[in-house]
């Protein structure tokens, strides 16, 4: 798991540590490595041989690089669309948005042991686009 436990661990305990604004807001996007290094770096270092960049789960990567208002908002949006999905599906019984409904489950599953990717990510923004696209009605 390329101590995934390790980063992770760290990650929250860091969370825990920052400062009010910070919890709220994130140290930042893009910018857990040099926040890690400054205080970690060694003992990253000899525990796993190398630096992280990532949290290496997607949740916790969006709490302490945008804080509890950005990850509120993430959630929000992939709930409304989700649901949006399953009442589309109630409906419709489209096989598109069955196929984007478990293609963007399962990127939310993996997204909890891996990074967000610059390959992966727009094909999950494209599944959860198909997933809640409104039909326009016929006239």
């Amino acid at each position: 798991g390329s101590y995934r436990g390790y980063i992770w661990s760290l990650v929250i305990q860091e969370f825990k540590d920052l400062p009010f604004i910070n919890k709220i807001i994130g140290i930042g996007c893009d910018s857990l490595k040099p926040f890690l290094s400054a205080g970690h770096y060694e003992e990253m270092v000899s525990t796993t041989g190398f630096t992280y960049d990532n949290a290496h789960n997607e949740f916790l990567q969006y709490l302490i690089t945008t804080g509890v208002f950005g990850l509120a908002m993430y959630l929000a949006a992939l709930w409304a669309g989700i649901k949006e999905g399953v009442r589309k599906l109630k409906e419709q019984q489209s096989e598109p948005t069955l196929i984007a409904l478990f293609g963007v489950i399962g990127y939310l599953i993996q997204s909890m042991v891996n990074i967000n990717q610059c390959v992966t990510t727009p094909i999950f923004v494209i599944l959860f686009a198909i997933m809640t696209l409104k039909n326009k009605e016929k006239n």
